[in-house]
C-alpha cells in the first residue's frame, strides 16, 4: 500500500460529527468530478481500496445508487463511479464561482472536511522517505483556481503547476505538508512524515561523517605515498643511512609498513612515540633531503 493510500485511510477513520461537515466532506469528494451530457456525475477513483467508502458516502449523501466501471491505465486500476443527481450536478456547477463555496461550508470544521474530501478524491502524497510532495490534481483549470483560493483561506497557500491535462496545487515543504495533513485528520501520517525527516537527517549526518573519514583516509594515503617515494630515493642514494638514528628508524618503519596510519606508525617505534613526534621527524627528513638536493 502506498503512503498516499495509508494517509487516506487516516482520513476515512476521522469522524466528522456535524451533518454540515459530513455534507462538506462529500462535496469535497466531487472536487474533480465531471458532469456528463446525460446529466450523470462521474468521479474517477485511482485507489481501488477507497471505492467502497467513497461509494457509500456519496450514496448516503445524495440518496442515489452508484454504478462502478473499472479499467486499467498504465498498470493502475481505475474505478469510474456514476450516479444521477440534480443536486450533485448543481454542486459541480457551483465550483466555478468562489462565492458559492461559502454556502457549502457552514462552520470552520466544514472547511477542514471539504479539503479532507478533496484530498481523498484527487489528492496524492509521495512516500516521505523519498521526497516531500503533497498535491491535489484537477482536470478543470477554472475549478483549480477556485480551490486554490479556498485552500489559501484555510491554511498555507499551495504552489501551482500546469501539466499536460491537469492543474496541480502542491506543497513540498515538510512543515506545510504536516499542517495540511493535520488539518484533514491524518494525525498518524504526520508522525510518519516527521519520523522520515528525522531518519533522513540521521542518514545525511552519517553520510557526511563517512565522507569526512573517506576524505581523511585518502589524504593520509596520498601523504604516505609521497613519504615512501622520498624515503626510497634516499635509500637508493645512501642518504638514508647517514640520517640520525631516530630519523632513520622512522623512515625505515614507513618503508616497512606503507599502509599503516601515522598513529600506528608511532606505536611501532621502540620506544613508542607520539603521532606528532612522527610528523615532526618526517618534516625533518624532508628538510634534510631538500638541503642536500639544492
Amino acid at each position: 500500500m502506498s503512503f498516499s493510500e495509508i494517509s487516506k485511510n487516516d482520513v476515512i477513520k476521522y469522524n466528522f460529527k456535524n451533518n454540515c461537515c459530513k455534507n462538506a466532506f462529500c462535496a469535497g469528494l466531487l472536487a474533480d468530478a465531471s458532469l456528463l451530457p446525460s446529466g450523470q456525475t462521474e468521479l474517477t477513483v485511482s485507489e481501488d481500496s477507497l471505492v467502497p467508502f467513497i461509494s457509500e458516502s456519496l450514496e448516503k449523501r445524495f440518496r442515489r445508487e452508484l454504478t462502478k466501471e473499472r479499467s486499467t491505465y498504465l498498470g493502475r486500476v481505475l474505478c469510474r463511479l456514476h450516479f444521477q443527481s440534480a443536486s450533485a450536478g448543481a454542486l459541480l456547477k457551483s465550483f466555478s464561482a468562489e462565492n458559492d463555496l461559502e454556502r457549502i461550508v457552514q462552520c470552520e470544521q466544514c472547511k477542514h472536511a471539504f479539503i479532507a474530501g478533496m484530498y481523498l478524491a484527487c489528492g496524492h502524497m509521495a512516500d516521505p522517505s523519498r521526497s516531500y510532495h503533497l498535491y491535489f490534481s484537477f482536470h478543470n483549470a477554472e475549478r483549480a483556481a477556485v480551490f486554490d483560493d479556498f485552500i489559501s483561506s484555510v491554511t498555507v497557500k499551495p504552489k501551482t503547476v500546469t501539466r499536460k491535462n491537469t492543474v496541480e496545487l502542491y506543497y513540498k515543504s515538510i512543515n506545510d505538508i504536516s499542517d495540511v495533513l493535520t488539518l484533514i485528520g491524518c494525525g498518524k501520517s504526520v508522525f510518519d512524515v516527521l519520523n522520515s525527516q528525522i531518519e533522513r537527517e540521521i542518514r545525511n549526518q552519517e553520510n557526511r561523517a563517512t565522507n569526512c573519514v573517506t576524505k581523511n583516509i585518502a589524504a593520509s594515503v596520498k601523504s604516505a605515498g609521497k613519504q615512501i617515494l622520498l624515503f626510497q630515493k634516499m635509500k637508493e642514494s645512501g642518504l638514508l643511512a647517514s640520517l640520525p638514528d631516530d630519523l632513520r628508524q622512522t623512515a625505515e618503519l614507513r618503508l616497512s609498513f606503507p599502509d599503516v596510519s601515522m598513529q600506528e606508525l608511532a606505536e611501532y617505534h621502540k620506544p613508542p612515540i607520539s603521532k606528532s613526534g612522527v610528523f615532526h621527524r618526517i618534516q625533518r627528513i624532508e628538510e634534510i633531503y631538500r638541503k642536500t638536493t639544492e
